[in-house]
């Protein structure tokens, strides 16, 4: 049988205990069936045995039985480390497991062997998800008669499917390689079921928006706390604010009086830089919409950039301010631009009214 390393490594929207609460208990199943776990075996000295089923499209299966044992390593970031490894069938005394999915007319069996599951805490209530393992891929079938099945040329290939379905759950033979060419399987390899499965644990507790909205909560939160600013950083404010300034005396541009967003153009007086504006009323809190416009690296965020290069530097050297790095596709004829930004935030408070400044300076020209 071939043996494939695979390794899965994901950031999951859940807290360390918890997931481990619904990696060892009966909490990974998912309403639409294509997830089901059921422990087949209850935890005995820190062990417990757990069966897993995926249905990963419309005709194929994948199932595998894990022997799970926990342990906590405190000095080393609180991470948490199950061992893994499979477990066969005539291990389990007296054990029912359940039947594939009614829908599947492929079904696979996973091996694992040496696997090691890593949990690590990540802000905002995330985990550090880290599997590796050594994997095989079979087809499970009764040990008497795998070779009545490997034998049976005259059989044609769905005859083979149907009577190795019907042998799947009941023994420890396992098929691979042209084995199951044989039968109709065709060419699969462990790590292809694995990434599927891989990605069915990751959606199983994908909650963007929940993590987003804790980022915003933290963000405001510590809004009295942050870092001062630097004097390079105060000098990016003073000639924002005094750009701003000039740019009120701007000019409306023709056509756009009556649009819900009012646009300024402002040239100066020598004619050479030329500066827009906008304005306009937006029906949210303004230290909601200042959050919102400041944190760039939400996952709402980075879904409406995923085609743009980008990348986010924060809490350099203790600052407040943060380092961007986006590329802009320009119209035809113009080459696309890779920008180097330096962005920090300031409020000023006149006559009891808060004013929420973000001032951007290119990188070169940020002296710090």
């Amino acid at each position: 049988m071939v043996t494939n390393s695979v390794t899965f490594n994901a950031k999951i929207h859940e807290e360390p205990n918890k997931l481990l609460d619904s990696l060892l208990g009966d909490q990974m199943s998912t309403t639409n069936e294509k997830m089901y776990q059921e422990v087949v075996q209850d935890e005995i000295d820190g062990e417990i045995v757990t069966y897993w089923g995926f249905m990963l499209d419309k005709v194929t299966s994948c199932s595998t039985i894990l022997r799970l044992v926990t342990s906590t390593t405190v000095q080393d970031h609180n991470e948490i480390r199950i061992a893994v490894s499979s477990v066969v069938e005539e291990e389990l005394e007296e054990t029912t497991l359940p039947s594939p999915h009614p829908a599947a007319t492929k079904t696979f069996r996973l091996l694992f062997n040496k696997g090691t599951i890593i949990l690590r805490p990540l802000p905002f209530g995330q985990t550090s998800f880290n599997f590796t393992a050594l994997a095989s891929l079979g087809i499970a079938d009764e040990k008497d008669n795998s070779s009545q099945i490997r034998s049976s040329s005259n059989s044609s290939a769905t005859d083979k499917r149907r009577s190795t379905k019907k042998l799947l759950s009941s023994g420890l033979g396992f098929l691979s390689g042209p084995d199951l060419a044989k039968i109709g399987f065709g060419v699969v390899k462990a790590e292809e079921l694995f990434n599927k499965i891989a990605l069915l644990v990751y959606e199983r507790f994908e909650k963007k928006a929940v993590i987003d909205q804790r980022m915003k909560q933290h963000f405001i939160a510590n809004i009295p706390i942050a870092p001062a600013l630097t004097l390079a950083e105060e000098e990016i404010i003073k000639t924002s604010v005094n750009i701003a300034n000039g740019i009120f005396k701007a000019k409306r541009i023709t056509g756009t009086v009556n649009d819900l967003i009012e646009k300024f153009l402002y040239r100066d007086s020598e004619g050479g830089a030329a500066w827009g504006m906008t304005k306009a009323n937006v029906d949210v809190a303004a230290i909601t919409l200042f959050t919102e416009l400041w944190l760039l690296d939400t996952y709402d965020h980075i879904g409406e950039t995923k085609s743009a290069i980008r990348e986010v530097w924060k809490d350099l050297d203790g600052t407040r301010g943060l380092q961007y790095t986006t590329s802009v596709s320009l119209p035809s004829g113009f080459k696309d631009r890779l920008f180097e930004t330096w962005i920090t935030w300031a409020i000023r408070v006149d006559a009891g009214r808060r004013t929420f400044i973000i001032a951007i300076s290119p990188i070169e020209e940020y002296e710090a």
